[in-house]
């Protein structure tokens, strides 16, 4: 029977760096010192989210924190496989998704591949964040949807705006469902189907489980599916285990898809057809009576979304 884990990394400057707790850098920082490959998601110079590999422990800080934007994959699936064929030891982290797609591209198992995805809400469309930058005063110096300067669980985003996060325009757009991929509304791969050696994720609901390890400086949840990953670091000691029904009650994203709201098509819409952003948000998300007025006659008459 699977069960979770609850891990957090000693090193506070990383844990400082990390969404959670720091769970990536421990197990890539493992492949590193075999002499292997580390595949992630970093920023691009124009803040575009792309999968990359780094080969040296310089390369990990880039890849550390959460992107919530769809990766754009380009060759890293072909990079990965001229790896693994070389006989390099390859981590290769993404979404649920794109740990399927890279099985379905390789047609076959490698023992020096090792997958780690996480537990996913589901990723806004290129269009959503590209549209979002567009509408910035100005390019931001830098990037971080997870800062946790004000703590783990009331985590800041900085992102031309540096606001917390219920009220950072993106990150209520995110969160409401209303900019993800079709496919993440029905998505395939939950309930730990990606076939990933090993899942990762926020452990939300701590404080109620076990309240006495929460610090709010982030831990991680993981679910080990493979026997590779405790080969790949036996001192890692993930001791603190829990049931999985006992903790997918505060993570139901682990099993579920996000539902899609009926004001999605609209904003969507908007974005495809070059409205700006921030329209589109107030439109959709909007607190004023004019805004909600355009979101009740959106839902009561089902002809206009045609």
């Amino acid at each position: 029977m699977k069960v979770a884990y609850a891990y957090q990394n000693p090193d506070p400057e990383i844990l400082r760096q990390s969404s959670s707790g720091g769970f990536f850098t421990r197990i890539a920082s493992a492949v590193l010192e075999r002499g292997g490959v580390v595949f992630g998601a970093r920023f691009d110079e124009d803040w575009k989210v792309v999968v990359d590999y780094c080969e040296d422990m310089s390369g990990l800080a880039a890849f550390r924190g959460s992107k919530y934007v769809q990766p754009r994959v380009g060759n890293a699936y072909r990079d990965c496989e001229a790896f693994l064929k070389a006989g390099r030891t390859v981590l290769f982290t993404g979404t649920p998704c794109m740990i399927a797609g890279l099985s379905s591209f390789l047609k076959r198992e490698y023992a020096n591949l090792v997958t780690m995805d996480f537990i996913c809400h589901g990723t806004p469309k290129q269009k959503v964040w590209e549209s979002y930058l567009k509408g910035l005063r100005k390019k931001p110096e830098q990037v971080s949807f997870r800062d946790k300067s004000q703590g783990w669980k009331n985590f800041v985003c900085n992102a031309g705006i540096k606001e917390v996060f219920y009220e950072h325009p993106y990150m209520q757009v995110f969160l409401s469902n209303i900019a993800l991929r079709d496919s993440c509304y029905s998505c395939r791969y939950k309930s730990w189907k990606s076939g990933s050696d090993v899942t990762a994720g926020d452990f939300w609901g701590i404080e109620h489980i076990c309240p006495e390890i929460d610090d709010d400086r982030g831990l991680c949840m993981v679910v080990v599916h493979n026997a590779k990953i405790l080969e790949l670091i036996p001192e890692l000691n993930l001791c603190k285990s829990f049931s999985l029904d006992e903790v997918v009650k505060y993570n139901t994203l682990a099993v579920d898809s996000a539902t899609r709201p009926v004001i999605s098509s609209l904003f969507v819409s908007m974005i495809e057809r070059g409205r700006t952003f921030d329209l589109g948000y107030r439109v959709c998300l909007g607190k004023g009576l004019f805004w909600r007025g355009i979101r009740f006659v959106w839902r009561k008459f089902p002809g206009l979304r045609k």
